[in-house]
């Protein structure tokens, strides 16, 4: 006997498929970009603190049109990083 799937069947067998890949994946794949609050979440700083790390050229970072600041997930572990000398922390 053959089965007649239509075309909503198969539409949302594809989403729920993507989205059950998109949940496993989530966690596995680091993000390339941070925002301010997820840099000072990681960092334990507070948002003036990053303010200023960023105006001395300490963190590199991305200003958006919308005025939004992204942060390099990997220049924010090398900042880090540079300023972490045997066991001694400089000031960031």
């Amino acid at each position: 006997m053959e089965k007649i799937i239509h075309i909503t069947d198969a539409e949302k067998f594809k989403k729920e498929l993507s989205d059950e890949i998109y949940e496993r994946l989530k966690g596995t794949i680091p993000r390339k970009w941070l925002r301010s609050s997820e840099v000072c979440e990681m960092l334990g700083i507070s948002y003036s603190v990053l303010q200023q790390a960023r105006i001395a050229g300490d963190i590199p970072a991305a200003k958006l049109s919308t005025g939004t600041w992204l942060y390099p997930y990997d220049g924010v572990v090398e900042a880090l990083e540079a300023k972490t000398t045997g066991g001694r922390t400089g000031k960031l």
